[in-house]
């Protein structure tokens, strides 16, 4: 068994509410998956301001990181963000 888990960053638009609290909300939608699991819910904003940072999370995720779902987009459209479409 690995030690693990799986790091999820969630973009939202914007946001009113302070980032701890959108976490909460997140963990609660998502619920027990039986995976350790961080969940991190940005802004747009707050991505792209943290994406800067090179030892953030979110210039990982800019990088490496695999969309799972982008509003908008049809099935099997998924790629590598910071990747151009084939």
């Amino acid at each position: 068994m690995s030690d693990s888990d799986l790091d999820v960053v969630i973009i939202v638009s914007e946001s009113n509410e302070p980032p701890y609290r959108r976490g909460q909300r997140a963990y609660k939608h998502v619920g027990a998956i039986g995976i350790a699991k961080d969940l991190l819910v940005l802004t747009q904003e707050e991505f792209e301001t943290q994406g800067r940072v090179p030892t953030s999370l979110a210039r990982r995720v800019r990088e490496e990181g695999l969309v799972l779902y982008e509003r908008g987009k049809t099935k099997g459209s998924l790629e590598m963000v910071g990747q151009e479409p084939a």
